[in-house]
């Protein structure tokens, strides 16, 4: 991971997104999704 950071210019404080392909995947990333957020990633989200 280090050298992925200094590769890009960045820090811990400043990581490279994750892109994520599907909705359902979110859970298993991410944890303490606010509802507000998992209605705008069902309306919005590319795909499915």
């Amino acid at each position: 991971m280090t050298l992925l950071l200094a590769s890009k210019g960045r820090s811990r404080k400043m990581p490279p997104p994750v892109l994520i392909p599907r909705l359902n995947a979110l859970d298993g990333l991410a944890t303490d999704v606010p509802a507000e957020a998992r209605r705008l990633a069902e309306a919005f989200w590319p795909g499915d």
